[in-house]
């Protein structure tokens, strides 16, 4: 038999004895009543199949039928997973492909002509609100979102058309719940949303790098911050120790020099004033003669009071004139130890020139001077008679 697909051989044994079926009350009361006898006896000769008086016999299309339904019945209640098996060739090798038999085979089971039907109709169907939310990054401002998707729809569909997404109108068909779209038109619109996606997807990246190259730029600057600080802190301690050294040596050093310059002062005072009293005894012996003359045993009938009183003004008019070379000495003095001062400074730096950092102090503290002795010996103690 030729069909669409190609011709098919059929085997017509037992062909009778599986298509056979029951005849009819009517058709064989009929043939009974022939005028042949080759008839009648065809009809004598019959065995019906079914004697029941009460119901018919069922036919071989009943049977087909009530078989059909049970098979239903049971694809119904399961999963089935249907599976077209193509052969590659027809000698059952591996590795060989022949074009010519498996687009026999496509032809033969009808599935290019199932594809043709189904691009032909609107194969993909989408709910109305599954299909303008696939659509809401490029809603356009005019069309404003309300509870009735199929107004949504409708207006999204006339926008598509005149930006020039879809060709003609029939591509798309907004029924009364699902949109119906043929292939040409699904795939602009997919076209459309892949694209509005990947401009969502790259805004989202933008963002996202850019939060994390802030988080990564003020990470490294906190611990760049942090670095500095540290080595602000260990450069400082450093040259605390470095430097603590240096001024205890110099507080040591500025204390023994001022202790051995005044302790100088001291002895060279008294040796003047000691120098100045033996010049004095030895120059006016009438200074001496009352102190001889009170200790000794005829002091009661001398005068002691008058020659006292003479020679205590004398002595005040002395005095006050070795005052006065006391003081030209002792500004000599401190002439000379400033002089000295300003030539250990020199020294001291011309040898060790301070840093830039050396004269970093603490807040609310003077700065560090080197040198420091009193310009004006204050303290040292004014001769005593």
């Amino acid at each position: 038999v030729h069909h669409f697909a190609g011709p098919v051989t059929y085997t017509t044994a037992g062909f009778l004895e599986k298509n056979r079926d029951a005849l009819s009350e009517a058709l064989a009361s009929l043939l009974a009543q022939s005028s042949s006898s080759f008839v009648r006896n065809l009809i004598t000769t019959h065995t019906p199949a079914h004697t029941s008086k009460t119901s018919k016999p069922p036919t071989l299309g009943a049977q087909f039928r009530t078989q059909l339904l049970s098979l239903k019945t049971h694809i119904r209640t399961t999963q089935p997973h249907w599976i077209r098996c193509v052969r590659p060739n027809s000698d059952q090798l591996p590795g060989r492909f022949d074009g010519a038999y498996v687009l026999a085979q496509l032809r033969s089971c009808g599935a290019l002509h199932t594809i043709q039907m189904i691009r032909n109709g609107y194969p993909f169907r989408v709910p109305h609100p599954v299909f303008w939310k696939g659509f809401r990054r490029s809603l356009p401002p005019h069309i404003h979102i309300t509870p009735d998707d199929d107004v949504i729809c409708r207006q999204l569909v006339a926008h598509f058309h005149k930006v020039g997404i879809l060709d003609q109108l029939s591509l798309v068909q907004v029924g009364h719940s699902k949109v119906f779209m043929k292939h040409k038109a699904f795939d602009a619109l997919s076209a459309v949303k892949r694209a509005a996606e990947a401009t969502a997807i790259v805004v989202l990246q933008t963002c996202l790098r850019f939060y994390r190259s802030v988080c990564v730029v003020r990470r490294q600057e906190r611990r760049l911050g942090c670095i500095v600080c540290i080595q602000r802190w260990y450069r400082l301690c450093c040259l605390r120790r470095r430097y603590s050294a240096i001024y205890y040596f110099q507080h040591s050093w500025r204390q023994r020099r001022f202790r051995q310059t005044e302790r100088s002062a001291r002895l060279s005072l008294f040796r003047l004033q000691r120098q100045l009293w033996q010049r004095v005894l030895s120059k006016r012996p009438e200074i001496k003669a009352p102190i001889l003359l009170a200790t000794s045993p005829d002091a009661q009938s001398i005068d002691v009071e008058g020659v006292w009183e003479r020679r205590y003004k004398l002595a005040v008019v002395q005095w006050n004139e070795k005052e006065r070379l006391l003081r030209l000495e002792r500004d000599q003095l401190a002439h000379q130890v400033k002089s000295l001062q300003q030539e250990l400074r020199l020294m001291a730096h011309n040898r060790h020139k301070p840093s830039p950092a050396a004269h970093t102090h603490r807040r609310g503290s003077a700065p560090f001077q080197f040198g420091g002795f009193p310009t004006k010996p204050s303290s040292l103690c004014k001769p005593t008679l």
